[in-house]
C-alpha cells in the first residue's frame, strides 16, 4: 500500500501579505543606509559631531524599523505565522500483476485484514465496503468459472438475492468480467458487485459492497494503473 500526499491551496489575501513585507523592506533600507552614512562619514571627516550624531540615530533606528516590520507583520496575519498548504492524504493500493489500482480519497479508512484478503476499506460517507482478493485458480478453466465460485460465496455469506446480473468491461489491459446480487430491504437496497480479472492461474477479485451511492464510490477509486 502506497500513501500519496495531494497539496491544496487556501484562497491568500495580497493586500495583507505584500503589505508588511514592505515594512521589512524599508527597515532593511534604513539600516542599510545607515551603514554607508557610517562609511562616508569615517572617509571625509571623522571628527565632524553631526555626521557621528547621524551616524549613532541611524544605527539605532535602522534595527527599530526592521522590528517594527515583523511586528506589523505578524499583525497583518492575525497574530499567527503563515499556516502552510494543507495536507490531502490518498490510499493507494496497487496490483501491477493485473494493471490496477485502488485509490481512495480520505474519507476512506483502511480496516484490518483477513486471510486470504488484500486489502479492506470502509467509506464514512456512504458506507461502502470495498475489498480486495487474490486467488488461485486452474488457469486452463475460463474466468466464468471463478465467478459462478464467488457468487457461491457471496450466497453463503449474504442469502439469496432477489435479482443478480453478470457483464464483462475492459479494465487496464485485461478484460474483465463481473458479478452483482442485489438485496432489497426496507429502506434501501445493497448491491453486492465483484469484478474479477485473471492473470495465468490468479486472479484479482474487488468486491464491493453497499447501496447506488457506494458502488458509485467504488466504481471512482477502481483504475487502471498509470
Amino acid at each position: 500500500m502506497h500513501l500519496v500526499l495531494v497539496s491544496g491551496r487556501f484562497p491568500a489575501e495580497e493586500a495583507k501579505v505584500f503589505q508588511p513585507f514592505l515594512a521589512v523592506g524599508l527597515g532593511v533600507i534604513a539600516t542599510t543606509l545607515g551603514f554607508r552614512a557610517t562609511q562616508a562619514g569615517q572617509a571625509t571627516d571623522e571628527h565632524l559631531n553631526l555626521a557621528g550624531a547621524a551616524k549613532r540615530l541611524m544605527r539605532i533606528v535602522g534595527p527599530m524599523a526592521v522590528l517594527v516590520g515583523v511586528l506589523w507583520a505578524i499583525g497583518a496575519t492575525g497574530g499567527r505565522l503563515p499556516r502552510p498548504d494543507p495536507m490531502v492524504v490518498r490510499h493507494t493500493v496497487a496490483f501491477p500483476e493485473f494493471g490496477v489500482q485502488v485509490t481512495l480519497p480520505q474519507t476512506w479508512s483502511l480496516e484490518p485484514t483477513q486471510a486470504g484478503t488484500e486489502f479492506a476499506a470502509i467509506d464514512s460517507e456512504t458506507g461502502a465496503t470495498l475489498t480486495g482478493a487474490i486467488r488461485v485458480t486452474d488457469s486452463s478453466k475460463p474466468l466464468s468459472v471463478e465467478i459462478d465460485k464467488i457468487i457461491d460465496d457471496h450466497r453463503a455469506r449474504f442469502g439469496s438475492e432477489q435479482n443478480s446480473s453478470r457483464g464483462v468491461l475492459a479494465l487496464g489491459l485485461l478484460n474483465a468480467q463481473w458479478a452483482e446480487l442485489s438485496y432489497f430491504g426496507q429502506a434501501t437496497g445493497t448491491r453486492v458487485k465483484t469484478i474479477a480479472l485473471r492473470r495465468a492461474n490468479r486472479v484479482l477479485a474487488l468486491t464491493c459492497s453497499g447501496d447506488d451511492r457506494a458502488q458509485a464510490a467504488c466504481e471512482a477509486g477502481i483504475k487502471p494503473e498509470h
